[in-house]
């Protein structure tokens, strides 16, 4: 292939398949090389000459490319800029009809001399198309699909008002693996918010609120995985006296001013505090619609507190900040080393091996002095890892140990002894068990998961 096209019809003089005929062999190879995006030391090793030699004869070869350029066709640049300004991206057709010649390979050679580039977008670059900004076209693109999700008709309204260049493959481009945006049965939806947008113009086709469990059901997701999606996107709603969930933009008014009942009871308390325990209830319920559990789980805040006579008020407001009462203590937990150390069984379930939190009796937390949520208590683990234990609202619970799992090579049912030391701060953590699938520890048996987390320290 020595990209030298058929002849032209009616032309009389080819300045470029002149130019192009006029170089060595050596200064084709280069040149053709080049435009297959060959790298200077490729060519150099190729054509048996240093990296050097092949720029200086590439740089000569363009050189006398545009001496012939402002002999043949001086005007060529200001017609190229009067092109190229019109749109973002110009197909090859037009710019070339600019410089007629049967050598594209020279012509795609002076167009790239004179500033023309290929238009860069996430599927590479467009090889049949010049621009003057290679990220013109992408930034329009990327605004195009910022307006994600869409149906398929809506979509080709949105592509219709971007103004995008006529002929662009714009169906080629978004389907392209390295799209942002991905095609489904319910539409185009942005492949980082599949799940949501799905959701989303599920909404919009229904016209209407909708249960979780509907929701979950049109696009087979567990309910509780969806249920933590929506409540990170500021597009969905609850409305907790229906138990549906909406699009914000139908119901602003279902929109609660409170991200979860701790604001809303410091909000009570700003307003109306110190209150019995009674009215506080009654009052935050009216204004978030939760369970009287979940509202005594957060009393246990830090921004809240007691006065002597036994109301509640804000701790900025001089209430006295209360801590829990010492819980029980688990079978599943032990004090050794003289009492410097804590010993915690902890059974390997799914959640472990799937790197979630690890829910821990509270009783471990208070003895860390974790008495109020939130809170927490940082160990060193080998390396530069670091365990973390934590109190929060909703109950106690230490980090991920799904990479010390990995490596001790536990199994479900199996029991992991993860030691606390207080003095060096270190945490260490080692398989209890003799056998992959039972435990034998010294005067204790390795039982099943409970709901403490699992005993085998029974009587310690």
């Amino acid at each position: 292939m020595n990209g030298i096209g058929p002849p032209l019809p009616g032309t009389s003089a080819d300045w470029l398949l002149g130019w192009w005929s006029g170089l060595s062999p050596t200064q084709v190879a280069i040149a053709t090389g080049r435009q297959a995006a060959s790298s200077l030391a490729e060519l150099g090793r190729s054509l048996s000459l240093s990296r050097e030699r092949v720029r200086q004869l590439e740089v000569a070869s363009r050189r006398s490319l545009l001496v012939a350029q402002r002999h043949h066709q001086p005007e060529l640049p200001d017609r190229m800029h009067e092109v190229l300004s019109s749109d973002v991206a110009v197909p090859e057709n037009v710019l070339g009809n600019l410089a007629p010649t049967r050598c594209v390979v020279a012509r795609d050679i002076l167009f790239d001399s004179l500033g023309a580039v290929r238009p860069c977008t996430w599927a590479g670059n467009l090889s049949r198309w010049w621009c003057r900004d290679p990220d013109a076209l992408a930034q329009r693109l990327v605004r195009l699909t910022a307006g994600m999700p869409m149906t398929g008709a809506s979509l080709n309204d949105a592509v219709l008002a971007s103004a995008l260049p006529e002929h662009l493959p714009v169906q080629h481009l978004l389907l392209h693996s390295q799209s942002p945006i991905v095609r489904t049965d319910a539409g185009w939806v942005r492949r980082d918010y599949l799940l949501t947008d799905t959701v989303a113009l599920y909404l919009r086709d229904c016209g209407a609120p909708q249960s979780l469990a509907t929701l979950g059901a049109c696009g087979s997701t567990p309910e509780a995985t969806l249920r933590k999606a929506l409540l990170r996107d500021d597009r969905f709603v609850y409305s907790r006296p229906r138990q549906l969930w909406a699009l914000r933009e139908w119901h602003p008014e279902l929109a609660s001013r409170y991200r979860n009942a701790g604001d809303a009871l410091v909000d009570v308390l700003r307003d109306r505090g110190p209150l019995a325990r009674e009215a506080l209830v009654f009052e935050t319920q009216r204004r978030y619609p939760v369970t009287p559990a979940r509202l005594r789980q957060s009393l246990s805040s830090s921004r809240i507190g007691l006065h002597p006579d036994g109301r509640y008020d804000l701790v900025e407001r001089g209430a006295a900040m209360h801590s829990d009462a010492e819980p029980g203590r688990p079978g599943s937990i032990r004090w050794a080393d003289e009492g410097l150390v804590l010993e915690v069984a902890l059974v390997t379930t799914a959640a472990v091996l799937i790197g979630a939190v690890v829910a821990v009796p509270r009783w471990l937390t208070w003895q860390l002095g974790l008495r109020t949520p939130p809170a927490q208590h940082d160990f060193a683990l080998t390396g530069s890892d670091t365990l973390v234990v934590r109190r929060t609202i909703r109950g106690s619970s230490v980090s991920s140990l799904r990479g010390v799992a990995q490596e001790l090579q536990v199994r479900l049912g199996c029991v992991l002894l993860l030691s606390l030391d207080l003095r060096s701060g270190r945490a260490s953590v080692r398989h209890a068990c003799h056998q992959p699938a039972r435990t034998q520890l010294p005067d204790q048996k390795c039982q099943a998961a409970s709901e403490e987390g699992g005993s085998c320290l029974r009587g310690a």
